[in-house]
Order: C-alpha cells, then structure tokens, then sequence
C-alpha cells in the first residue's frame, strides 16, 4: 500500500520537473525523462543527489523561470513530511470526497471530526512555521550576498528552495561557504531539526521539537499537563522527545569534537557543519569534504549511519526490553531551576 502510494507521488514529481525543464537543457526527450524521474526520486528520499553538471546550481537553472526549484522544493516537503501524515491526507481527502458525492461510497450521515489526528496537526504547525521563517530570514540575510543581483522573483524563490533543501535533502543552488556566519547558525538549526516523525528526512524531527517546547510551555505556566489541539499528550511521548534531543546533543558534541581533533588544519567553522550535516544525513558541505583523512570520512559514515537508523531506534536494539523491577521505590523531587 504505502509502496503504491510512493510511487504515486513520485510519478506526479517526476512529471512535475519534465514539464519544468523540458527544453530547458539541451537534452533529448529520453535524457529528460531519465533527469526527471532520477531527480524526483532524489529529492523525494531526500538524498540529494544529481546528474547534472554543477549540480542544481546549473546557470541554466538558475537562468530559468525558477519553476524547477518550486517543484522539487515540494517533492522535498512530501518526502520530508512523513508517511502517516501523507495517508493522513488521503484519508482527509476521500472523506471531503465522499461528503461531496464525488466518489461512490457508503453513506455519511455526518463529518468524522477527527480524521486529522493530532500528530498531523502538530508536524504541519511546526513544519510550517519553520519553513515560513526559514524563508523570510534567508531572504532578509542572504538578500546582499547570495542573492545580491538576482530579480525579486528568483531570490524568493531561492530563498524558499534553500529553506527546503537543509531539512535534510541536501541540494544546493548557491554555494552554503558563501553563505554569512547568522544564515549558517539558522541552516544548522534546520539540519539538527529535520522532518517528521517517519519520514525520508533526517534531524531529530519536528514532531520532537513540538513536543519539547510544549513540555517547556506547560512547565512555564504551572501545567501538570501538556496539551495540544485540545489533546492530552502521553509522557511517554515527551518522555522520548527529550531522549531524543539529548542524544542528539552528546552525539554532536562527541562528532564535533573527535573530526575537530582529527582534522586541525581545515577550519574549524567547515569542520563542524561537515559533521552536524553527516550526522543528521544532510549531505552538504563548505567544500572540505575532498580534504578528509580517511579516518575522518570513516567516522563520518558511522556519523550519518547513526543519523539514518536513529539513535534511540539503535540503543533499543543493542539495550533490548529491559522493564521496570517489580518494586515501586519511593519517590523524591530534584532541585532543578
């Protein structure tokens, strides 16, 4: 189901990048299928590789009415945000249907109210408000440097496109070592978060973030709860979502440190977004890569291997199902301010 379902979205991205490069490089109507369904899948499973010389910062691109960027930037977010929530939306979008005696269908005799589960609900709020902030912020700091030169039209959307691609697909249309130091602190921020929860994507995801920050919320204002959408969110779930952040915290210093260690003669700025974008499978790089030792590529590849299977997914493996001892200790309060 969920493969026929990718594949779906995948033709429908696959079309959309033949219609917005056709007769666009040059190539025959085969090559520019072969470039649409490779690209498609790229950016779908968020892996960021190309074909094309100079990659996706081809000057025939870039030269363009842009509307390749718009297409794969969406095949990007489709990727990124989650499965559950991509068959969430068909679920939504059938029910909308069948209320609209468009499709055949058992009889509605009312709305179901709750065919958007709180997870979609949440991963779309923070999804869209990081990207939307990802957005304004590249354009306001990069507008006279990266952008510098460029119509109104490109540099929004390239400022749209290069506020998708460090979620976790890794593309690059302008060159990140030329980016200044306050866009790097914000691209960084957008690797270590991610996508969703079951997605393509790397990070720690947004539905992790979500559900710190309403921990901190409810803790702010004397909560016993945390709350969303009118839901109750199980500790469990928070309990997880701060695993989830401080190992990511310990595994980046730890990454950070040893390639800083193994690597003293390459700046030390390139060093570390090389290994925060390998550990949370981002793919891109100021330019040093081809500079590594071997020691240091190795350690990278356990770096995004880590990223890929996730940590707490791969100290529940090595772990195992250790439960609670039958006892119930008595319980006392931290001092924590």
């Amino acid at each position: 189901y969920i493969l026929g379902f990718t594949i779906t979205i995948e033709a429908i991205g696959a079309a959309g990048v033949w219609l917005s490069v056709h007769g666009l490089l040059g190539m025959s109507p085969e090559e520019e299928v072969v470039f649409s369904l490779f690209h498609s899948l790229s950016a779908f499973c968020n892996a960021g590789f190309s074909n094309l010389p100079g990659g996706l910062s081809n000057p025939r691109l870039m030269n363009s009415d842009q509307s390749v960027y718009i297409v794969i930037s969406l095949i990007v977010i489709a990727g990124a945000i989650g499965f559950p929530i991509l068959v969430n939306f068909r679920d939504m979008t059938i029910d909308i249907l069948r209320r609209m005696n468009r499709i055949r269908g058992r009889r509605y005799s009312q709305r179901n109210v709750h065919i958007c589960n709180l997870n979609t609900k949440i991963a779309l709020y923070t999804t869209t408000v990081i990207f939307v902030a990802g957005i304004l912020l590249f354009w306001f700091f990069e507008r006279h440097n990266t952008l510098e030169g460029m119509s109104p039209w490109v540099q929004w959307v390239q400022a749209l496109f290069n506020s998708t691609t460090p979620r976790s697909s890794g593309f690059a249309s302008v060159n990140p070592a030329m980016f200044l130091d306050v866009t790097l602190v914000i691209v960084i921020f957008q690797m270590w978060v991610g996508g969703a929860a079951q997605s393509t994507a790397g990070g720690v995801k947004v539905n992790t973030l979500a559900a710190i920050l309403l921990n901190l919320r409810a803790i702010v204002t004397g909560r016993t709860r945390v709350t969303a959408f009118n839901r109750k969110i199980s500790i469990g779930s928070i309990r997880r979502a701060n695993a989830v952040v401080t190992l990511s915290i310990v595994s980046l210093l730890f990454y950070v440190v040893a390639m800083l260690v193994l690597e003293p003669e390459l700046p030390p700025k390139a060093v570390i977004f090389e290994s925060i974008s390998g550990l949370f499978t981002v793919g891109s790089s100021l330019g040093i890569t081809d500079s590594l030792h071997t020691s240091s590529k190795i350690l990278l590849c356990t770096a995004m291997f880590l990223g890929r299977v996730g940590i707490i997914s791969l100290l529940v493996g090595v772990a195992g199902d250790r439960r609670d001892p039958p006892v119930e200790y008595p319980e006392e309060n931290l001092i924590i301010n």
